[in-house]
């Protein structure tokens, strides 16, 4: 009897112990805490964007040589893909005896970047005496971009209303639209200015490589909770990788964005 007696005291203590364990557990947790709406724009500063890249990006690269070497002249050069980002994010805080508690978080996100577009103009002249003949060629790297993040962040006590956070985050992410605008001019130049005497235009869009991107990043920011709400100002610094799927990796020295949104706690 007494052996059973123990038996089953070791059971109820060994089942209180992993109920309490639990418990402890999910007090001191991540509990799910607020939700977001961002719209930022963003830039990829890649070391370089010239010629040979831009060439790399064409699944068919040969239709956008036109004989130049990549020494020619730039009339015009970006070294930057840049456009609008929206994301949906979801945050997390942890808990600590089933306080929330609101100086970490951890965050994840969902990107997508419509209408990105870098851009690199390159020209030739011909001395015709009186005149030169120049002809322009301009590349024109259109993509759309989904992709996916995950933030850690430290938030200051709210004063006023308001309140600062910085962390670390990094993002993965995959072009969906991918196309190389390829647009020609040729024409006369006299004393600096174009003629309206316009020999040949040409505009046309070929087929890009889909590229995969994976940035790390140092967000910085503001919020204030009004009416309910958190309204934030949101900064992004850092840089990352390229890949032109089928061609090579091109560094981006700096990537970097900046926006705001708004924000709902539950």
């Amino acid at each position: 009897m007494k052996q059973c007696m123990s038996l089953l005291l070791g059971f109820l203590l060994l089942g209180t112990g992993q109920f309490l364990y639990g418990q402890q557990i999910k007090a001191n947790g991540w509990q799910f805490s607020s939700a977001s709406l961002k719209l930022q724009g963003q830039a990829d500063v890649y070391t370089s964007l010239k010629l040979p890249v831009m060439l790399g990006q064409m699944t068919n690269p040969e239709m956008g040589n036109f004989g130049l070497t990549g020494t020619e002249q730039k009339s015009f050069y970006s070294p930057s893909i840049q456009g609008p980002v929206f994301s949906l994010n979801l945050a997390f805080n942890p808990t600590r005896n089933g306080v929330l508690q609101t100086q970490r978080e951890i965050r994840f996100g969902l990107q997508y970047a419509p209408e990105r577009e870098g851009m690199v103009t390159y020209e030739t002249e011909t001395d015709l005496g009186q005149t030169t003949q120049v002809s322009e060629y301009t590349y024109c790297l259109m993509q759309d971009e989904l992709g996916a993040s995950v933030d850690y962040l430290f938030h200051t006590r709210r004063v006023l209303g308001f309140s600062a956070f910085v962390g670390v985050g990094t993002s993965t992410g995959v072009t969906l639209m991918n196309d190389m605008l390829l647009m020609t001019h040729t024409g006369f130049r006299n004393n600096g200015s174009w003629s309206m005497d316009e020999v040949e235009s040409t505009q046309e869009v070929l087929d890009a490589r889909t590229n995969i991107f994976q940035r790390v990043y140092m967000p910085v920011g503001v919020r204030a909770r009004i009416l309910g709400f958190t309204l934030y100002l949101e900064g992004q610094v850092g840089s990352g990788l390229a890949y032109a799927v089928g061609d090579r990796i091109n560094p981006i020295a700096v990537s970097a964005s900046f926006g705001g949104g708004i924000g709902w706690s539950f």
